[in-house]
């Protein structure tokens, strides 16, 4: 099975607009599934992307208005920190949360901090280290209001 991106069925869908999007770029779907279910009945909509191109093709299409984008360090073809170099250059691009293997330590957080990475998570990532990430991630840089909000557009 080729990797692909994943949206949310329209139908399914509440009517209210999504509140905040999350582009969660990582080769397990079962960890989208687990992420999406915790954070859709709080408006929060996902995107999945399964591999880099996926994700750097994501971020590229205007429907998909990417408000952060929580990468895996190892994904298939671009891995996090190459997207993240890439994203860096390019103004109005979202925020980025790594998701990254606990041995690969000091390397990849300095990395990570040079490139202006929000945050870095270990993997496994406790879905409660994710949920405080996007709360001060929303604080900092959406000045603790929700961007999909259709008063702030």
């Amino acid at each position: 099975m080729s990797p692909r991106v994943r949206h949310p069925d329209p139908e399914a869908s509440s009517a209210k607009a999504a509140r905040l999007t999350v582009l969660l770029g990582d080769s397990r779907p079962a960890w989208h599934r687990q992420v999406d279910t915790l954070l859709e009945p709080q408006g929060v909509r996902t995107v999945s992307a399964f591999s880099g191109r996926d994700v750097m093709d994501a971020l590229e299409r205007p429907a998909d208005r990417v408000h952060v984008a929580v990468l895996d360090e190892n994904l298939e073809g671009m891995g996090g920190l190459q997207i993240a170099r890439v994203l860096c250059e390019k103004p109005g691009s979202p925020p980025i949360v790594l998701l990254a293997d606990a041995a690969t330590g000091r390397n990849v957080l300095q990395q990570a901090l040079a490139l202006r990475v929000f945050s870095v998570l270990n993997k496994p990532v406790e879905l409660n280290a994710l949920l405080d990430t996007l709360a001060r991630l929303v604080r900092r840089h959406y000045g603790n209001q929700w961007p999909g909000d259709a008063s702030r557009n």
